[in-house]
């Protein structure tokens, strides 16, 4: 199978048997709280395999900690809530979740700009994780990503 990793600037996605699930990732994004459909549907089709799918720790940590967080959700989940969320999708058997590996920081280097600075080190983080674990594609609106090479950006269709 093909794999992919996810990201989104929207929010997430409600697939059959997961508990809502809302996503926003870096954090200069606003959370609005209400569902993107795009979001929803790409996310729903990845969940449900059988492609193999990557889903970073700084995703998933970024996720617990943004829609567990009262100064930016109106009505934030229960940080129980939202780690059983992410196990809702880790238990998945095509569903993969890997960290830095040995030779992270050379990759992260790699990745770097000159220009390098605040917002951008998640990103970078973010790719590294990506090369290190040999995948390519990843989906997004954050047209940062289509600054570094090899990396293809997937963009979410637009909302209806």
């Amino acid at each position: 199978g093909r794999a992919s990793a996810w990201h989104a600037e929207g929010p997430g996605f409600e697939p059959p048997s997961l508990h809502q699930f809302e996503y926003r990732m870096g954090s200069s994004s606003i959370v609005t709280g209400i569902f993107s459909m795009s979001a929803t549907t790409v996310l729903t089709r990845l969940a449900g395999g059988p492609d193999i799918v990557y889903l970073f720790w700084p995703v998933l940590l970024g996720y617990l900690r943004i829609v567990s967080h009262p100064a930016i959700l109106p009505r934030p989940l229960r940080a129980t809530e939202a780690m059983r969320n992410i196990s809702s999708l880790l238990v998945r058997p095509h569903v993969r979740a890997p960290g830095e590996a040995e030779g992270f920081w050379q990759a992260f280097e790699s990745g770097a700009h000159p220009g390098l600075r605040g917002n951008d080190v998640p990103g970078v983080h973010l790719v590294a994780l990506m090369r290190q674990n040999g995948v390519r594609r990843i989906y997004t609106r954050d047209r940062g990503f289509r600054r570094y090479d090899g990396i293809e950006v997937l963009g979410l269709p637009e909302d209806e």
